[in-house]
């Protein structure tokens, strides 16, 4: 029986194809800068086709980031939804396609772009979780500690004081109650407290979160005391806080299968969803770095997700296996 293929699959065929000629080329004129002949004939295929010169422009750029460009290999100039929205002033342009990279191009992108809490030492973690893996445990005092993905805690119990250290990721906390010891959580420059109650704490790269469910805690942020009441969430970034209306259901969004981000930085976006998702996401494009985001995400479809950022900001993607998708403008 034939094959059937949408006019949106013959283009992402096309795309591809010219994507590949185009690094083609690249490592063509890497290898021969002073060529003639390969020079006007890369002139002859850039003038071709409307977008082959962009296309080319972006494995240059993609290369001079990475401090891969050799000068010799520039040619002349010449002839040549609802649920998600963008914070900001920085519009990211939807018609903007990317390089399909090759292997080599993709092993060093993944070593400029690896995400700074991947090398959060976790040698003195007493808990981890994989990505894309939840677990819960019962501590020693019959608190229940409810683990999101790619997340990581140290515990230390004594007669006087329960103290837990999130190292990485998110977690949500039901404590038993304790007037003589109280429950500490410290999490990047924040330190929450409470006897007995229930909340929620997110690490990121530059945020920390605490969402209160239940009861009362008291959390320095930055030193500075802030009582929280059950349905109240505080957020803590750049050496300052604010405190917010948050949600009144007991569980958490990621335990619900969604993530509720506001004015978050892509990069920390990028992070977020490799705690939950089994595949490596990684953004392969700097302009990406300081856009920014608010709104609500699948943790449970990553197909969903994805196709979330690329209708609401225009950031697309390259799948290149089950387990690798790069982020790109």
């Amino acid at each position: 029986m034939p094959q059937i293929h949408s006019s949106s699959q013959a283009r992402h065929a096309v795309a591809d194809a010219s994507q590949n000629e185009a690094l083609d080329w690249f490592l063509k004129l890497q290898a021969d800068p002073d060529n003639s002949a390969l020079k006007q004939a890369f002139v002859v295929w850039k003038d071709s086709e409307p977008d082959n010169e962009s296309r080319y422009l972006e494995v240059l750029l993609l290369w001079d980031k990475m401090g891969k460009v050799d000068e010799a290999a520039v040619t002349p100039q010449h002839g040549t939804g609802h649920l998600l929205k963008p914070v900001g002033k920085t519009p990211l342009s939807k018609g903007y396609c990317w390089l399909g990279a090759s292997l080599c191009c993709v092993l060093l992108m993944l070593m400029v772009f690896v995400p700074a809490s991947v090398l959060v030492p976790l040698s003195d973690a007493d808990f981890v979780t994989d990505s894309a893996q939840h677990s819960i445990f019962r501590l020693e005092d019959g608190s229940r500690l409810y683990m999101s993905g790619g997340t990581a805690v140290a515990v230390e119990m004594s007669p006087t004081s329960r103290t837990v250290h999130l190292l990485r990721g998110e977690a949500f906390f039901e404590v038993v109650k304790d007037p003589l010891r109280p429950f500490r959580v410290m999490a990047g420059d924040t330190v929450t407290v409470a006897v007995g109650t229930a909340f929620n704490i997110r690490l990121g790269d530059r945020q920390v979160t605490v969402s209160l469910t239940e009861g009362v805690v008291d959390t320095a942020a930055g030193g500075e005391p802030v009582r929280l009441n059950a349905g109240q969430e505080l957020r803590y970034r750049h050496g300052k806080f604010d405190v917010q209306a948050g949600s009144a259901r007991y569980w958490p969004a990621w335990k619900r299968g969604t993530a509720s981000v506001e004015d978050m930085p892509v990069s920390e976006l990028v992070t977020l969803l490799n705690r939950h998702y089994a595949a490596v996401i990684r953004s392969v494009d700097p302009r990406l770095t300081d856009a920014r985001v608010s709104g609500i995400l699948p943790l449970d479809d990553l197909p969903t997700a994805l196709k979330m950022l690329q209708q609401t900001l225009g950031i697309r993607h390259i799948t290149l296996s089950d387990s690798l998708v790069l982020l790109h403008r």
